[in-house]
């Protein structure tokens, strides 16, 4: 895929932190509910977080997957948006189709094969892990109608990539959103990861990124974004399929 956590100096899945801030739920129930909730909420989310951190440890993932994206990149002066249709098997291998650039659909699409051990926009790939992240429980927020522990996130030591926020489902233990920032020498960005199930499986839905220019004008340089769809998980996809006859 064009858009991963290695290309762009590691910034193009960075979202705005400050797009769609989460606005804490209000309480409808009496005073002395109201007090038990925040009282067992801090202890309810300290095992909500070891239940993610166990889970992220041992993520399942699909050994088999075809999926779309939409994309869309804007810089300064123009937007250019593609939409692609993925192949992606147990041994790490990619068919990207490009079906569409700048709402023209292509014929035959445009293809691309390649060899990805690790698919970047993975749940795990995101693990806010506790030799690496002190997290804070901040209060119950709606991310994408769905209720959510939030957590702040801060990481130990400095690193060109830290997650800053952390969005849990409280039934599963899962993530339902994760911002985050990343730094280089030309660029600094801000971002967030959305996910949901898709099947039996826990997948990213959405991600956007924007950049910002590394010097006192913080100047606004490109914004990114990318939509997951049509998730599917065949037992196995053919050999012809992944590496066909005359594929890039």
């Amino acid at each position: 895929m064009k858009l991963a956590l290695c290309s762009r100096a590691a910034l193009v899945i960075a979202a705005m932190a400050s797009a769609g801030a989460l606005a804490f739920s209000s309480a409808s129930a009496s005073a002395a509910t109201s007090r038990a909730a925040a009282a067992a909420a801090p202890r309810f989310a300290i095992r909500l977080l070891d239940k993610y951190r166990t889970l992220m440890a041992a993520f399942q993932k699909p050994p088999n997957m075809i999926f779309t994206y939409a994309e869309s990149h804007g810089g300064a002066s123009r937007i250019v948006t593609g939409t692609h249709r993925v192949y992606r098997d147990a041994s790490g291998f990619q068919r990207n189709e490009t079906l569409e650039v700048n709402g023209a659909s292509l014929h035959p699409p445009r293809m691309q094969t390649f060899y990805r051990s690790i698919w970047p926009y993975h749940a795990d790939q995101f693990a806010v892990d506790a030799d690496a992240y002190g997290a804070s429980f901040v209060g119950i927020a709606t991310v994408n109608r769905r209720r959510s522990y939030v957590y702040s996130v801060k990481r130990f030591y400095p690193a060109r990539f830290e997650i800053t926020e952390l969005a849990l489902d409280p039934g599963s233990g899962l993530p339902l959103r994760e911002r985050y920032a990343v730094t280089s020498a030309g660029c600094n960005a801000r971002g967030e990861i959305d996910f949901a199930a898709a099947g039996a499986y826990w997948l990213p839905t959405f991600v956007s990124a924007q950049c910002y220019s590394a010097d006192p004008k913080n100047t606004v340089l490109y914004k990114d974004t990318i939509r997951f769809s049509d998730y599917l998980f065949p037992a196995a996809i053919p050999k012809d399929v992944m590496h066909p006859p005359g594929g890039g």
